[in-house]
């Protein structure tokens, strides 16, 4: 929802593998292709080049928020999420390559220890059997707010209802308590392919004002039956009066070539309690 932490990179030369903990890959790294859930169209690309750092996450100010929620506070404006307000910061060093299959990859560079040692990372090896290639690429389970003082530790919002339901998730906001430290965390599974360079960002409105945009580097991550989990740093709730009233949010989780394979929307409302 809302950051204040810092801005950071990756140490250079290592994959974001597993959480996206790093930011770049190997240099002799295989190219991936994602699929572009919205058309069911994909196209290839490929690694980030070695030694090229790009950003792990990127936030608004905290004074950045308190002054567009003091403007959205006198000026109502439309409430809606423009698809241009999710678009997410260029990766330096990003590079177009040819596609391959998971059973390409398991058998490339077997001499390589560097790109072994990512494939491993993402289950990848001489014996990665056959996938359903009908399987989706990925599927979001859940958002979840974490916080210690949260309720059973935690809200959460179930992103695999029905469509009609998830339609009525923006009509009813989940309730944060003001001031209190928290993270967001999402779980997904992959299905049918490797899923390199994945992004989460959101943009949170109040009265039709854009306070808060968050992005964040989720990372690359091989099909498996169990789910993955994804926590991102923590940020404070804000605070005061002034604060206080319901928020609308749009969320995706798209790659560096801006294919979309989540997209949805939901609402929040910062009150003095849980």
């Amino acid at each position: 929802m809302f950051h204040s932490h810092s801005f950071g990179v990756g140490p250079s030369r290592l994959s974001p593998y597993n959480g996206g903990a790093y930011c770049t890959r190997p240099r002799e790294q295989p190219t991936f292709d994602l699929l572009d859930l919205s058309n069911h169209s994909s196209r290839p690309f490929g690694p980030f080049v070695a030694d090229h750092r790009s950003p792990c996450h990127h936030h608004t100010s905290h004074n950045d928020i308190n002054r567009n929620i003091t403007l959205a506070m006198s000026h109502a404006q439309d409430p809606s999420i423009a698809d241009d307000e999710l678009a997410t910061t260029a990766t330096a060093g990003y590079k177009v390559g040819e596609k391959k299959s998971l059973a390409e990859y398991s058998q490339l560079d077997a001499e390589d220890e560097s790109l072994a040692r990512w494939k491993a990372s993402l289950g990848i090896g001489a014996s990665t059997g056959a996938v359903d290639p009908n399987a989706p690429k990925l599927s979001l389970h859940s958002l979840s707010l974490v916080s210690a003082t949260a309720p059973g530790g935690s809200i959460s919002i179930n992103l695999q209802q029905p469509k009609e339901q998830l339609a009525q998730i923006k009509q009813n906001p989940l309730t944060v308590k003001e001031g209190v430290e928290y993270s967001v965390k999402i779980q997904f599974s992959v299905g049918s392919d490797i899923l390199s360079g994945l992004k989460y960002v959101q943009v949170v409105k109040r009265a039709g004002i854009k306070v808060d945009k968050m992005e964040e580097m989720i990372g690359s991550y091989g099909p498996r039956a169990e789910p993955y989990e994804k926590a991102f740093a923590s940020s404070e709730a804000p605070s005061g009066m002034m604060a206080r009233g319901n928020y609308s949010v749009r969320s995706r989780v798209v790659d560096d070539d801006n294919n979309v394979f989540a997209d949805w929307e939901w609402a929040f409302k910062i009150a003095k309690d849980w």
